[in-house]
């Protein structure tokens, strides 16, 4: 049985994809910020954001461009249209239209059919429950089981005929095909049935996208269906495009038991029932945003989960202290909720955690709690109120790590002298927009692995390091809006898996745009606003075929009006250069580079 287990059965939605630090250049998108989207809406074009914001009146959908708003020398004047290539066509003849309302009339009788079809079965609910038969005696012995003999529910859920267990209930006793008896003494089989449909019930299941074959007459554990996720938003990273959604791995001597629903239009709240699943090891709903409420305490006493993702639903409250109890959680994923308050000091106790997410709520506390946490590989709380400083010690005790996120919290402190030396395992850093300071650290791994690393709006200063060009898989680097000062090490160079480079908003004096850029041939993003550059623009830029953004903006304020000139371009000749400070080359009128040189 596939369990999710390995780096790559493990979405990493809290970690932002490097597109998403094209925000960090100075344009933001007048629409949903990047660094905050729902991953079930569409994508937006990184590239169409900073037309947007620059006010560029491009409109994508119909490939049209206003004239008004291009320079003169870009405006095309239209060819004038010949009446040759106007086709004159006749009128329809009145039998059209005699058609025409027929047909709609056979459209309107159909709509008003079903409308009136769906009207009567909302109006009466327990209709699509044909089992519900009220008081019978065999409804009396499974409440009587439930709620006397186990306590799984109280008596008074039952008083309620739309509660979920009273529906729960009433299947059991008449609608479920397997027909249990009625147990006289505990029977995890029979609980965990009753169990599995209040679960159902308490989540609209009756609107769940899939039904999983829930509530069929087979055994629970086949209550799962394979589902194709290679073009599904919202769904954990697999081995394979095909996984099992609902439950399974329950089976005798299975692996692992696991509950796993994501994305499938769950709403309501996680019924405090769900305790008794006292094998599961595995509980996934994320991304069903629908799911609302507080965490139940049953789920707090589930000391059996290895699993619990619950990330990209709309669960409030507090983190309960109790989740200590969850000695075996190894996957905590509560990012992307409405959770509030403080990060409770027992979740230090949870020593087997490796992966650990609580971005993008509103928490607060201190990072220090999190340093029992020795196995941990994977850190993301970014976006939170979480303060403290990352210390020397911290990042000893972390000797696995291989992504940390705590950006956009509220950090202080300078950046440990052993960040980067970590035996290779780091991967990813970010922590931008804190309230960091002082110098950058030194590179003395020199087989270090890390790929992403986000600086960005601190308030850091002195010198980038020679020893950083030790960086030899790094794709994203984003120093900017800082207080660095002299120039860019020449042996940057090395770098060759730069993809991203952001070095503006600092006090750099760069001089000529950097020769070493010629080696970046992977380079797709270069910005080196306001920083201090002469000269012109080089023509060996021509030659990184995938450069798409490159910013210059504010980069010659000591040197004159406007030292830093175009030089040839030619990759950019299909428009030229006008008077604005946007330049594009075309290509069915989308933008595929931008040059920004406004001074």
């Amino acid at each position: 049985m596939m369990q999710p287990t390995t780096e790559e059965d493990i979405i990493h939605d809290q970690l932002p994809e490097v597109d998403e630090y094209k925000a960090s250049i100075g344009y933001r998108s007048k629409s949903v910020s990047p660094w905050r989207r729902d991953p079930t809406e569409k994508s937006v074009d990184p590239e169409g954001e900073y037309q947007e914001s620059m006010e560029w009146t491009h409109d994508v959908a119909t490939e049209e461009t206003y004239e008004s708003d291009w320079p003169e020398d870009f405006r095309v004047s239209p060819e004038p249209i010949s009446k040759s290539s106007i086709e004159m066509k006749k009128p329809p003849r009145p039998c059209f239209w005699k058609a025409c309302a027929i047909l709609c009339t056979f459209i309107l009788a159909i709509v008003v059919a079903t409308s009136v079809l769906v009207v009567s079965s909302t109006d009466e609910p327990l209709d699509l429950y044909h089992w519900v038969h009220g008081d019978t005696d065999q409804y009396a012995s499974v409440k009587a089981y439930i709620s006397e003999v186990r306590g799984i529910s109280p008596a008074e859920k039952f008083e309620d005929t739309s509660s979920p267990q009273y529906l729960a209930a009433q299947w059991m006793a008449h609608g479920d095909e397997m027909k249990l008896p009625v147990p006289t003494d505990r029977n995890p089989t029979y609980d965990e049935r009753y169990v599995m449909a209040v679960l159902y019930f308490a989540t609209g299941g009756e609107r769940w996208e899939k039904k999983l074959g829930f509530l069929s007459g087979a055994h629970i554990c086949t209550w799962y269906d394979e589902v194709n996720v290679q073009d599904r938003v919202g769904i954990s990273k697999r081995q394979s495009n095909t996984v099992l959604f609902g439950v399974h791995g329950c089976e005798e001597g299975a692996e692992d038991d696991e509950l796993y629903p994501p994305n499938n239009l769950l709403t309501g709240s996680i019924p405090d029932e769900i305790e008794w699943l006292q094998r599961l090891e595995n509980l996934n709903l994320e991304f069903n945003s629908g799911l609302k409420g507080t965490l139940p305490p049953g789920l707090m006493r589930m000391d059996s989960l290895t699993h619990l993702i619950l990330q990209w639903c709309d669960i409030e409250g507090t983190i309960p202290p109790e989740i200590g109890q969850m000695s075996k959680l190894e996957y905590l994923g509560l990012g992307n909720n409405q959770f509030t308050g403080v990060i409770p000091t027992e979740i230090g106790k949870l020593t087997r955690l490796e992966l650990l997410g609580l971005d993008n709520n509103v928490l607060n506390g201190n990072i220090d709690i999190l340093a029992p946490l020795v196995n941990l590989k994977s850190l993301y709380l970014e976006n939170n109120y979480i303060g403290g400083s990352i210390s020397e010690d911290l990042m000893m005790g972390w000797p696995d790590l291989e992504e940390l996120d705590v950006s956009d919290c509220t950090l202080t402190g300078q950046l440990p002298t052993n960040l980067f030396n970590h035996d290779g395992t780091l991967k990813v850093i970010n922590l931008h927009s804190n309230d960091l300071v002082g110098p950058l650290p030194e590179v003395e791994d020199e087989d270090n692995n890390l790929e992403f690393l986000a600086l960005n709006d601190n308030t850091l200063s002195g010198i980038i390091p020679e020893s950083w060009t030790s960086f030899k898989s790094l794709k994203h680097l984003d120093l900017s809006r800082n207080a660095f000062i002299s120039t860019l090490p020449e042996r940057f160079g090395e770098m060759t898996n730069l993809e991203y480079l952001f070095v503006g908003d600092n006090e750099l004096s760069i001089g000529e745009v950097p020769k070493f850029l010629i080696e970046l041939k992977n380079l797709r993003e270069l910005s080196m606003k306001d920083c201090f550059l002469t000269g012109t623009i080089p023509d060996f830029l021509e030659y990184l075929s995938n450069l798409q953004f490159l910013d210059f903006r504010k980069c010659n304020k000591p040197f004159g009006p406007n030292p830093l000139a175009v030089s040839s371009f030619s990759f950019l000749t299909p428009f030229g250069f006008g008077a604005r400070p946007y330049y594009q080359r075309a290509m069915n009128w989308r933008m595929k580079f931008l040059v920004v040189l406004e001074n």
